[in-house]
């Protein structure tokens, strides 16, 4: 298979796995039907795919993406949250697979599915959000408010902590 092949092959089977993977958005958590757009270079070569689930009842958009040479970024997940004011932000990154650790048949998408339905349930059906490091925004950061950032952080160094043992 020539480096044409591979990649049309990759996009064919990240769109085609996407949508039966993340299905379950659609017919288990009340998200839309998915959206999927795509970027072009001038020259007409496709450099990124996203798929886009929209739950308004829960205030949430599930995006799912992969971005390929020249980008080279690779597949995400975000959950984003679309009330104030988490608005303004690119949403959570919940997980990512670099563009060269993906194989030609996507083979990841059905593990990132699995774990972002099981990890991150209670932010897709609306019920929390991430905590907002507020000291960001502050320099009078209370200690709650560290306490709120360190079981988060250890909340995502919890799951990416599985995650490598699963892939061992």
């Amino acid at each position: 298979m020539n480096i044409k092949e591979q990649y049309d092959a990759k996009r064919k089977n990240f769109i085609e796995k996407s949508l039966r993977f993340f299905e379950c958005l659609s017919t288990d958590y009340g998200y839309d039907k998915p959206t999927h757009t795509e970027s072009k270079q001038p020259n007409g070569v496709i450099i990124y795919d996203q798929i886009e689930y929209i739950n308004k009842a829960a205030e949430r958009v599930v995006r799912v993406s992969n971005a390929y040479h020249p980008v080279d970024y690779g597949f995400e997940i975000r959950i984003v949250n679309t009330t104030p004011p988490e608005t303004h932000l690119g949403g959570q990154l919940v997980y990512f697979v670099l563009k060269e650790d993906q194989d030609v048949e996507q083979d990841y998408l059905e593990k990132a599915a699995s774990l972002l339905l099981s990890d991150f349930e209670k932010y897709l059906t609306g019920k929390e959000w991430f905590p907002v490091n507020e000291s960001e925004n502050s320099s009078n950061q209370t200690d709650n408010q560290q306490g709120q950032k360190s079981s988060w952080l250890e909340e995502i160094k919890f799951i990416f902590k599985r995650r490598r043992k699963n892939n061992s």
